[in-house]
Order: structure tokens, then sequence, then C-alpha cells
């Protein structure tokens, strides 16, 4: 039997706020006009911390270093999504029409178990360098300076958004941007053209912003806390997690295998495509982190059918403005795209058209997405998952035997389209028959004190 706890840390302990907890006053930073604007400044800066490291690393190594780097990249990017799945989205979901109270020890115990997450996967990444050895072995080994600090910086980022106080995500990205880009120009000042060093102004950078989030947040992190949290929230976070580790599982073994097949140039082409649609990933990033905690709060109040009206002006904004950015990049001249990547511009271009023809179908998706994120039916993503990822895996490799790496992007933008075509539907059936989970009554309560 778990240590007696009060009703509302109960609540946050089964990961649902009580019912005294459920906030009512304004948003601490701001109405929802401020908080727009907010989670776009931040989604700005973090897109320019990605995408400034992508670039500096682009330019300044060869393109073997730089295939090693896009591929690290992604293995990040995917240990990332899983984490966030398991232990930041709950909190977003659960806790953003909490009390600050409640809120205040769900966001600590998340931190903490992200901290905890980056840890494991820097450890397997180090571990996998080790054997593979090499460029992207050295790459993969410092991936574990690299992951427990941006795992606990994407946290902050993610309590903010919960606690409707997007300024202070921008506030602690800003401080990334910083220290990143003073490491990165020491490098490119200093004639660095050693892999390494760019990672290493990468963890500062990470690890900097991300003790400035306990500071932001006056938060002790506690192990006992953060596996409190992993615990409680299992019911949730293990279809959450499952289905991003299956679809981006997908997507990293379809590019594991045809690094095997076509070499590190050519994946590190379809890598750096994804990298210039940058634009793109500000939107869906800014969309995402405003609208789940809005969508969160629309449905406790009014129910899940209100939720369409504002899916479907997502689904079209997101995916007018992603038509206008792939049909730039198409025209872009090729002396542009140069002065961007460099030597690496040329594998970028040659999959450019099928990459963003698959992240117009993801913006479209989005109208389905949100909502399900928002109602907690991770059930039905995984679905869509378990349908998607098969697909991601077979047309790329065998788009790849039929036409090289360009055959490869085309093959999985086409898997990503049945996605689409099912989440879509998933999400309005879902929002016309209003069956939320997002408290499941069977889950467990789970001491979070300080321990």
């Amino acid at each position: 039997m778990p240590p007696a706890v009060d009703a509302e840390e109960e609540a946050v302990a089964g990961g649902q706020p009580a019912a005294e907890a459920v906030a009512t006053g304004p948003p601490e930073g701001g109405g929802s006009g401020r908080q727009a604007l907010w989670t776009v400044v931040d989604q700005v800066l973090s897109s320019v911390a990605n995408f400034g490291l992508t670039i500096a690393v682009a330019r300044e190594v060869d393109q073997v270093a730089a295939g090693a780097f896009a591929y690290a990249f992604l293995v990040l990017s995917f240990g990332l999504g899983v984490s966030r799945a398991i232990s930041t989205d709950p909190l977003v979901i659960r806790f953003s029409a909490a009390s600050a109270e409640a809120r205040a020890r769900a966001v600590t115990a998340a931190a903490g178990a992200m901290i905890m997450l980056g840890l494991v996967a820097g450890l397997v990444c180090a571990l996998a360098g080790v054997l593979v050895g090499d460029v992207l072995g050295a790459a993969l080994l410092l991936l574990v300076l690299v992951m427990p600090g941006q795992f606990v910086q994407d946290s902050w980022r993610s309590a903010a958004f919960a606690s409707r106080n997007a300024r202070r995500a921008a506030a602690n990205d800003a401080v990334r941007v910083v220290v990143q880009f003073s490491g990165l120009g020491l490098c490119a000042a200093l004639g660095v053209q050693d892999l390494r060093w760019f990672m290493v102004a990468w963890a500062v950078g990470a690890w900097t912003a991300g003790l400035f989030g306990m500071w932001q947040f006056r938060a002790a992190l506690s192990p006992r806390a953060s596996v409190g949290w992993l615990r409680s929230n299992a019911g949730l976070s293990v279809r959450l997690g499952a289905g991003y580790a299956i679809n981006m599982g997908a997507v990293t073994l379809t590019t594991t295998l045809l690094t095997g097949m076509l070499g590190l140039v050519a994946t590190g082409g379809l890598r750096f495509a994804q990298t210039v649609l940058g634009p793109m990933q500000v939107a869906f990033g800014a969309l995402t982190s405003f609208m789940i905690p809005l969508l969160a709060r629309r449905l406790a109040a009014r129910g899940a059918r209100t939720l369409l009206r504002p899916a479907v002006l997502v689904s079209a904004g997101a995916t007018t403005l992603c038509v206008l950015v792939v049909t730039t990049l198409l025209l872009l001249p090729s002396s542009v795209g140069e002065q961007l990547l460099g030597s690496s511009w040329a594998g970028a271009r040659e999959v450019m058209a099928p990459v963003g023809v698959g992240q117009c179908l993801v913006a479209l998706a989005l109208g389905g997405s949100l909502p399900l994120l928002a109602m907690g039916r991770g059930d039905l993503m995984l679905r869509v998952t378990s349908v998607q990822a098969p697909l991601l895996l077979g047309f790329g490799l065998g788009g790849a035997a039929l036409a090289g790496i360009s055959g490869a992007a085309w093959g999985m933008a086409a898997a990503q389209a049945v996605g689409c075509v099912l989440v879509l539907v998933l999400g309005i059936r879902a929002m016309r028959s209003g069956d939320v989970r997002t408290a499941p009554a069977d889950e467990p309560a789970v001491d979070l004190g300080a321990g």
C-alpha cells in the first residue's frame, strides 16, 4: 500500500488533477494572444538552435562527419521524442487545467524523470558508439554528454506551456541559443573541423539551459518523485511512448539500413533536406505546444465535439504554410543552397521534393493527431502507428532498391500519406463520439513526496 498523501498530491500521483485542484484563474503568462506570440518566439529560438547547429556542422566538417552527425542527431531526436511521450506529454495533457500547486509538483517529477531517461539513453548510445567505432561511433559516444541536458531542457519547455507561461520557455531557449552559438562561433573562429567540439558546444548549451530551468521553476529534483511519476502515468505514457517509438523507430531503422545500403553521404542529404525545412518545424512545434494545452482546457470545459473546428483550422493553416515553404525551397538557386549547406546541398536538393511532400502530409495530419493527444487517445495513435511504421520501412527500403535515396524518400512519403488519412478519420470519429481517456480510473496513486 502506498504512503498516505493529501487529496491534491494523490491526484498528481495518479496522473490527474483533483477536482478541487482545477485551475480557474487567468494564465500565468497572460492571455491567449500573448501566449501564442511567446510560443512562436520560443519555437523560433528552438529551431534556430537546432538549425544553426546543423548548418555549422555541415559547413565546417567533411561530408562523412556531417553524415555521422546527421545520424546522431536523428538518434537523439528519437530518444527525446520517446522520453517526451513517456514523461512530459502526460504533464501537458493532464495538468494544463490543474492548479498551480498540483502542476508544480508534477513539473518537478516529470523533469526528474526526463534526466533519468536521458542518462539511460546516453549510456546506450555510448555503448553503441564504442562498438561501432570510427567517426559515427565517436558521434554516438558523445551523445552521453548531450542527452541528459537536452532532455531536461526540453522538459522545462513543456512545463512552461502546461503552466500557460510560454515566455519562460522562450527565455530558456534564449539561454541555450546564446551559450550554444558562443561555442559554435568559437569553433568557427579557431578553424575547428573536428565534429567532437561542435557536439561539446551543443552539450554545454543544453546543460546550461537545463540548469537555468531548475532556477526558473524553483525545482528540487527527487528520484523518488520521478520514479513515482513514471509509474503513475504508465497507462497513458506507455501508449504514447510505444506509438512514437514504433513510428520513429521505423524511421530510424530505415535510415540505418539506408546508411548501410547507400552510405553516410546519401542519408546525410536526406537529413539535411529535413533540416532546411526548418520554418515548417517552427510552425509545427508552435502549433503543438500551444494547441494541446488549449485543446485540453477546451475539452474539460466544453466537451470533445468543440475540438473539431480548431482541428480543421490547424490542418488548413499548417498545410498552407508547408506548401509555401516547400515551393520556395524547390525554386531556391543552387548558389543560395550551397551557402547554407556547402557541399551537402546537392544531396539535400535531390530529395527535397519527396521530403517536402511528406512534411505537408504531417501538417495535414495535425488536425487529427492533436485532438487525439488532448483526449488521451494514445490507443488510437498507436493504431495509426501500427499501420504506418511497417509501410515506412517497406516503402523506404523498396524505393531505395529501385531508385536510390530519392526512391527511398518517395516511399516514405507514400507511407505518410496512408498514416495521414487514417489519423484524420480516427480523429474525427473520436471527436464526434466524445470518448475521452485523459485520466483512466484504474491508475494507481503513487507518492510523489520529496523523499
